[in-house]
């Protein structure tokens, strides 16, 4: 399958071969073929954090309840990650400084039908504390 190639956030829905249910931990066990654990231990990991007083992003930020962005409940499961630590120059900001994007994606699922399976993929400048992503076109997705 070819993923549609825009500069946006794009959503993209996947079904089984049989049209079946899809067990939420099918999707966990996929995306941690890929990204490990999270938490670095492979390019993909839960995201950092924008300091907005300095304007600094920081991507090495020890993952909690208060930072997580894997989620899951009796209904469904959300994966955020992103690739954090390689960040893509897109140019520069006025004063000078790289202007800085970083890949990320995120996955859903409900095994008991509340939604279907799907992932998006996407450049983001920055996350915040509250877990609103700044992408390059949009501004924040909530």
């Amino acid at each position: 399958m070819e993923l549609p190639h825009h500069h946006c956030v794009c959503e993209t829905v996947l079904k089984s071969r049989d049209n079946g249910r899809i067990w939420d931990h099918e999707l966990v066990s996929a995306v941690m073929s890929i990204a490990g654990d999270g938490v670095g231990d492979t390019r993909w990991k839960v995201p950092g954090v924008l300091d907005w007083g300095s304007m600094v992003y920081n991507p090495h930020v020890d993952v909690s309840s208060e930072t997580t962005t894997l989620y899951a409940s009796d209904r469904d499961v959300f994966l955020f990650l992103v690739d954090d630590t390689h960040p893509i120059e897109a140019g520069k900001l006025p004063n000078g400084e790289p202007d800085l994007f970083f890949r990320g994606f995120y996955a859903w699922n409900s095994e008991v039908g509340s939604k279907t399976l799907g992932i998006a993929t996407f450049y983001l400048r920055a996350v915040c504390m509250n877990r609103n992503l700044w992408v390059r076109h949009g501004g924040a997705i909530n």
